[in-house]
């Protein structure tokens, strides 16, 4: 079972349709000051409409045949749809992180194409990564904006590493505590750290930066925050 602290916060959409369309705002307003009986002149924002094409995830199973000890085609067919709902989930969530419509065309985006390099710290440099720093970490949360951050999202050695550090330093800035769903949890900067069990530490980087998921020897964290655009 994959610890994924994810696919359980993003928020969700029914919708209808082949198509999505929304306003991306490119160029915000600029007031100006007039006195009382002066003409407003007209300042619009800019926005850009962007179309997104819709696709969907699924799978074909056959349960002809599948099983004779099952108790009935119920009960089989229950366990195929049982297990084909995991195997989505499970592939739905990695491309969460890793998904790449540039390569992949029918697929969504995850964070590593989404993630703007204004908003990308990196340790290391060229091809070769280095070890965390703290101050990095608070760099990148810091770069999240209109909002705070509500999770640092992470691999499992990452995690380890840090653990590592908590049990060794007399003084530290890691506190355990229980987060929403009453699990016991280290934050960092009163923001969660959760293992994402779907993140690898084989990245690939190139210029100091993510390149690839696999070939590598480093890892990322995402400071995370979740919601719909208002």
């Amino acid at each position: 079972i994959n610890r994924d602290p994810i696919t359980t916060r993003v928020p969700y959409l029914t919708l209808g349709g082949t198509q999505f369309r929304y306003l991306r705002e490119s160029t915000n307003t600029e007031p100006e000051f007039f006195t009382l009986d002066e003409e407003l002149i007209e300042n619009n924002p800019t926005v850009t409409e962007v179309t997104l094409t819709l696709k969907q995830i699924g799978q074909n199973a056959d349960t002809e045949g599948f099983a004779t000890t099952l108790e009935s085609r119920k009960s089989q067919r229950g366990y195929v749809l049982l297990q084909v709902a995991k195997g989505m989930m499970e592939k739905i969530g990695e491309r969460f992180v890793y998904g790449n419509n540039t390569s992949a065309s029918k697929e969504f985006n995850g964070i590593q194409a989404l993630m703007p390099s204004g908003q990308t710290q990196n340790e290391g440099s060229s091809s070769t990564g280095d070890a965390l720093n703290l101050l990095t970490l608070s760099t990148a949360k810091d770069t999240v904006k209109n909002g705070r951050v509500q999770l640092f999202s992470l691999a499992s050695a990452i995690k380890l590493q840090i653990s590592g550090f908590v049990n060794h330093a007399s003084s530290h800035p890691i506190r355990t505590e229980k987060n929403e769903f009453g699990i016991l949890t280290d934050f960092y900067d009163n923001v969660p750290l959760e293992i994402n069990d779907r993140q690898v530490q084989t990245e690939t980087i190139s210029g100091g930066t993510f390149s690839a998921k696999t070939g590598g020897a480093t890892s990322s964290i995402f400071a995370l925050q979740f919601g719909l655009p208002q």
